[in-house]
């Protein structure tokens, strides 16, 4: 060999081993990021929720069907495959097929190296291991759902306890074969369920989706049949829809009574009603079937909603069941709190047949409380305020009596005589249970005569619900605060007691005249005050309650009470003075009533004169009259009436009957048109809340500038021209309007002493309302609610003599009672019900009594399915991601009012939503270091020196959280009003956001977590001289503070929203105070949800 080619080859054989060495070296790194991954993935694995997983082919032990066989070289299949494109399969099926992908890489390296070679026979044994474990992870979790389908039939069977299949809710909707028709079914189905579009309309609706389809294919020149199949999918019916996506309930149909609503089976059911209301009554006998077409129809149909069918529906929906198994207990309430019903007293202690707790069952077995809420509307939307009649309220269910009647209050034995008792301590107690069911029991065995008796002895009937052991008919019943407090306090005083009414004139007096009676005349009162002195106590108890009412005005006692009360005190005053002995009886009686043939004396004929001008019927007054004074009265009109006199020529009154004549004397007075009444001067209305002090109202109200998730108020509040207000809109204008005006005006210097008076009064009953509304409670608020609102209630009967209080105002003192037992008001109030009221009424209907309710059950509960549906996995993922996120925009939310509390109830502690992710920015050096001390503080930097903060900051036009959403001040003022500080005592402050600060702070590996503040335009406090001038400061924290324009910025952590009212300086302020300056009121936000939002 040449010396020459020696080089050549040594070169060649270099470049060869260098070649290998690059191979081995990337097959080696290949290698152990091929097991990195494995072992990251792996740990990813072990954290899913196997229960959540969603099968091909849903396990069921007792069906056989043909499933294929799992070939290895495919991925998920076989009897245990996954359904692909659902959410809680993703994670176990990406780790399947990279397993997969990986085994095929790892065929495709070749090496000669015995390390490479060893390290990828144990990583490819790993890989094997590692499908071998998916497989098995997914044969387990379908053996599982096998036996634990196994074991509740076998429950079933023993009757042990209530099995609830599911399965058939978990089914996608077969209704279309691809995309494009669902898309369009789906759109169809929701205006016609959520939008109320009438049928016609959808079936409009479905034609036009299938015409743009087609003329798209045109414009885009492509074949026609491309559409076919799918339009030929899309039904012309938008029912047929709603029953092939499985919306409809599952309902029980009986035959319902018209007459009495008895319930019979829907397949066997009497010609007519045989139910009796008593044992001694009679049958019903209305008719139940009619006939149409040969065949038998009951004449009213009442459809019963399938629980466990309800529950199955429940759980379909995503986290439900998570949900509804989590340690209900743990609401993260602290020692001596209460943040739901849960931290009751009702719930907690509540057992089960071993007389251990309910809540906490076998592991496996799902326990489930309920509530049960009447209400009732007009399904024809009649505002009109006529004649109403109580067909649903809930004490017609729990078998009490109305808050009417003698028997009002079913948590003590107060009767309705006694309503104006503040006294707590006099109350006699409630019934027990025992006492309760022998009542109940007592009245369904009675007559229906005896049962009206002991109805008015004791105030209970009977109710099914007896039946249930555990049911305490007294203790499980709660009065709602959004009927008692807002539409019953609230509502009771701006209308009864100031009367507000835009056209009513104001005035300065305590209260309005009683609309109920008109003033009782002087001749009344004449004989009143002669019964006072000498009748007995039966003669002044047949007086008319307008004249009971104006004697006790007249000796200045409280005329505002019931008849019994008014009675009362009238007898205490009587032997006060001297007219009654100890005994009660008369100590000068008084004089006998004249015998027939004794003189008509003077005071009779004034008497019988009397009763002629204003008694509509006159027969019925001779009954109480002697013939003889008949007889005068006769001759005294005929004397001044010449037609009269004309009618009685001739005869002799002597020799007519009592009767006779007064026939003549009626006619008489019937032909002259004599007006039965006297006149009376009716002086023009007023009110505390009229023409002028709302306008006032009104003014504030438009210059108010509120928190975007606080509900408005109508503008010309008080005027009869806006709806009827909800409770929602009595608790802002009464917590927030009200109070900003009444403070302002009635709480300055110069108000008269009534106006303070009765500031002073409304105050403790706006105290008491926020109180009452807490979504925290502890036993102090719960014991300051109580002190403020009989400090209110002894205000109202010293202020307003002439009005009664009302039975709210009674109840509202039991609520103590319903905050221990059933904890924060959120947890049990009937906002959400009210809101399924106005579903319910949008629903289209024909308007047909006994139809009408059974499409607006159907169709409702219709609607809250395609919500579920919408909201689920159960639809293919493309169609989701186009229609997901705008039908949550256009019908998931409306955070206004008290809604946004009762969306908050299962809500964890939520991220924020961030605008801007991207675009940093430095902040200035005083607002920096202005964050670095709020850093530091907060122990996320450990000191402050420059060097240490490192990132620039990202700032936010708006941020959301919960549902609430705070904004810089150019983007929405009322959002951007905030106060912050410490929140637990007065030391607070108020501003304007300018910027929201997020600072990033980086974590281990590459997670980020935000810390948010932000730049305040902070409000200054005013000046000490100027607090004490300041009227809101003795009504804190119900009425605010007013603070003065903003001077300077600083960083500062956001707590919650407060809104404002910018005020003139008032005029006891001298000009030399307030040169430059302008004042503003600002009240805090009685939410208490975002009292830390930087961690």
């Amino acid at each position: 060999m040449p010396q020459s080619s020696i080089p050549h080859v040594s070169t060649q054989a270099a470049t060869t081993r260098r070649t290998r060495s690059s191979v081995e070296a990337a097959h080696i790194g290949f290698l152990e990021t091929m097991t990195t991954n494995l072992v990251t993935r792996r740990a990813t694995i072990a954290t899913v929720d196997r229960e959540e997983l969603i099968f091909a082919f849903p396990p069921n032990p007792y069906e056989k069907i043909t499933i294929p066989l799992r070939l290895s070289s495919e991925v998920n299949t076989g009897p245990y495959s996954l359904e692909f494109g659902r959410a809680a399969n993703r994670e176990v099926l990406e780790y399947e097929m990279w397993l997969a992908a990986a085994m095929s890489q790892l065929g495709n390296v070749k090496s000669a190296r015995p390390a490479v070679e060893s390290r990828m026979a144990e990583l490819v044994l790993e890989v094997q291991s590692g499908l071998d474990a998916v497989e098995m992870l997914k044969q387990d979790e379908w053996q599982r759902r096998c036996d634990l389908q196994a074991r509740a039939r076998g429950y079933l069977k023993e009757g042990k306890v209530p099995v609830i299949d599911t399965s058939p809710y978990f089914v996608r909707p077969s209704i279309a074969e691809d995309n494009l028709s669902l898309f369009a079914q789906l759109i169809a189905a929701t205006l016609f369920l959520l939008c109320n579009l009438s049928i016609a309309r959808c079936s409009f609706i479905l034609m036009s989706l299938r015409h743009y389809a087609s003329m798209a294919l045109h414009e885009a020149n492509l074949p026609l049949d491309l559409f076919g199949p799918a339009a030929s999918d899309v039904p012309h019916d938008v029912r047929t829809i709603v029953d092939g996506l499985n919306l409809r309930p599952s309902a029980v149909g009986f035959c319902c009574c018209p007459k009495c609503f008895c319930c019979y089976p829907i397949d066997d059911f009497p010609e007519f009603c045989i139910h009796q209301e008593a044992h001694d009554t009679p049958q019903c006998g209305k008719v139940l079937r009619r006939v149409m077409k040969n065949k038998i129809y009951p004449t009213r149909r009442y459809l019963h909603h399938d629980l466990k069918q309800w529950v199955g529906r429940l759980m379909r929906r995503p986290n439900m069941e998570t949900l509804l198994d989590r340690d209900v207990f743990d609401t993260g309430a602290k020692p001596g709190e209460m943040r739901d019903i849960w931290n009751g007293e009702v719930l907690r202690q509540f057992q089960g047949d071993n007389k251990k707790s309910f809540i906490d069952g076998p592991k496996g077995e799902g326990r489930l409380v309920f509530a049960l809420n009447m209400d009732a509307f007009h399904p024809f939307q009649n505002l009109a305020h006529g004649a109403t009649n109580s067909s649903t309220a809930i004490y017609l269910i729990m078998s009490f009596g109305s808050h009417g009647s003698t028997h009002f209050c079913p948590y003590c034995n107060l009767t309705i005589r006694d309503l104006d008792n503040l006294d707590m301590a006099t109350w006699p107690p409630g019934v027990t249970r025992e006492e309760f069911v022998t009542c109940a029991n007592q009245w369904k065995g009675a007559s229906l005569s005896e049962r009206n008796r002991l109805f008015e002895h004791h105030g209970i009937w009977y109710t099914e619900l007896l039946r249930l052991s555990y049911w305490d008919p007294v203790k499980f019943v709660v009065i709602d605060s959004m009927h008692a407090l807002l539409l019953g306090n609230l509502k009771t005083h701006c209308r009864g007691y100031w009367s507000m009414d835009v056209k009513v004139d104001d005035k300065a007096v305590d209260q309005k005249p009683p609309r109920r009676d008109p003033n009782p005349d002087a001749f009344e009162m004449k004989q009143a005050w002669e019964l006072m002195c000498n009748g007995t106590k039966d003669e002044i108890g047949k007086l008319k309650d307008k004249v009971l009412k104006q004697l006790c005005k007249d000796v200045h006692l409280r005329s505002g009470a019931k008849r019994n009360g008014l009675l009362v005190g009238l007898h205490k005053y009587r032997q006060d003075q001297g007219w009654l002995r100890e005994d009660g009886l008369l100590i000068h009686p008084h004089p006998p009533k004249p015998k027939r043939k004794d003189p008509v004396t003077e005071e009779e004929i004034e008497y019988a004169r009397h009763e002629f001008d204003v008694t509509p019927s006159i027969k019925a007054v001779s009954s109480k009259l002697r013939k003889e004074v008949v007889v005068r009265l006769a001759e005294s009109l005929a004397d001044s009436h010449s037609q009269l006199a004309e009618e009685f020529s001739g005869r002799s009154l002597q020799s007519m009957t009592k009767s006779e004549i007064t026939e003549v004397l009626s006619t008489y007075r019937d032909s002259i048109s004599s007006v039965h009444s006297l006149p009376t001067a009716t002086a023009r209305p007023k009110a505390v809340l009229g023409t002028n002090n709302l306008s006032i109202v009104h003014e504030d109200i438009a210059a108010t500038i509120l928190p975007s998730w606080i509900g408005r108020v109508p503008g010309n509040l008080g005027s009869a021209s806006h709806r009827t207000l909800s409770a929602d809109e009595w608790r802002t204008a009464c917590t927030v309007h009200l109070v900003t005006f009444t403070v302002r005006l009635w709480g300055a210097a110069s108000s008269s002493r009534n106006e303070r008076t009765m500031l002073e009064n409304f105050m403790p009953l706006v105290r008491a309302t926020k109180l009452a509304h807490m979504r925290i409670q502890t036993a102090s608020r719960i014991e300051e609610y109580l002190q403020s609102m009989k400090l209110y209630l002894d205000g109202v009967i010293r202020l307003y003599p002439s009005m009664s209080l009302m039975p709210s105002h009674h109840l509202s003192l039991h609520f103590p009672r319903f905050l221990c037992l059933f904890g924060p008001v959120h947890a049990w109030r009937c906002f959400p019900f009210e809101r399924y009221n106005h579903v319910l009424q949008q629903v289209n209907k024909n308007g047909k009594s006994g139809e009408l309710e059974i499409t607006m059950f159907e169709n409702f509960c219709a609607g809250q399915e395609i919500r579920a549906l919408m909201g689920s996995e159960m639809l293919p993922e493309p169609i989701m991601r186009c229609m997901g996120p705008e039908f949550e925009r256009v019908f998931g939310k409306d955070s206004r009012g008290t809604l946004l509390n009762d969306m908050l109830a299962f809500r964890e502690e939520a991220q924020f939503e961030l605008q801007n992710t991207t675009d940093y920015t430095r902040l200035g050096r005083d607002l920096e270091a202005n964050l670095r001390q709020l850093l530091w503080q907060d122990g996320l930097i450990i000191t402050q020196a420059r060097t240490i903060l490192g990132e620039d900051v990202l700032l936010q036009q708006s941020i959301t959280r919960r549902g609430v959403r705070f904004c810089s001040k150019s983007s929405s003022v009322g959002d951007s009003q905030v106060v912050f500080g410490d929140l637990s005592t007065e030391a607070w402050a108020a501003g304007n956001i300018r910027e929201i600060i997020v600072w990033p702070c980086q974590l281990q590996g590459e997670q980020v977590e935000y810390h948010f503040y932000a730049i305040i335009e902070v409000l200054h406090q005013l000046s000490a001289e100027h607090a004490a001038l300041d009227p809101y400061r003795a009504y804190c924290p119900s009425a605010g503070r007013p603070l003065l324009q903003a001077e300077y910025c600083q960083v500062n952590q956001l707590s919650r929203h407060h809104l404002s009212l910018r005020l003139h300086p008032p005029a006891y302020w001298t000009h030399r105070h307030t040169s430059g300056l302008c004042s503003r009121l600002a009240i805090r936000s009685s939410k208490g949800l975002f009292r830390s939002l930087t961690k």
